[in-house]
């Protein structure tokens, strides 16, 4: 079941500020997850993405991998990305809960 917290250091942040948490290295299994309960059933498997991970992320979620957020990977943000506020909003309140800065590339981004 997809339930939204804070306490997580890795998982997949949707556009609309949700943080799903999963297991270290777990992504993929979410990413499957939550295409389907948000996407529906056959919706990936009809699509021309070859990975599920690289799907969320052009929808416009966010990966949180080892108490880090990254995208396309740990450090690796593409020049030009777009945040919503609920996001930054979520980064926010999550680096608060667990008392680390707020990453470069956040402050850098276009807040949509």
């Amino acid at each position: 079941m997809l339930r939204h917290s804070l306490k997580y250091d890795n998982g997949w942040l949707s556009p609309e500020g949700k943080l799903y948490g999963c297991c270290f290295a777990k992504h993929v299994e979410l990413s499957y997850e939550i295409i389907r309960k948000r996407f529906g059933e056959d919706y990936f498997e009809d699509s021309d993405y070859l990975c599920p991970s690289i799907f969320l992320e052009n929808q416009g979620w966010l990966k949180l991998h080892d108490g880090r957020l990254a995208y396309g990977g740990p450090g690796f943000i593409p020049a030009g990305y777009t945040i919503t506020q609920a996001q930054l909003d979520t980064i926010f309140d999550w680096c608060k809960r667990h008392k680390v800065k707020m990453p470069v590339w956040v402050k850098k981004a276009e807040v949509l």
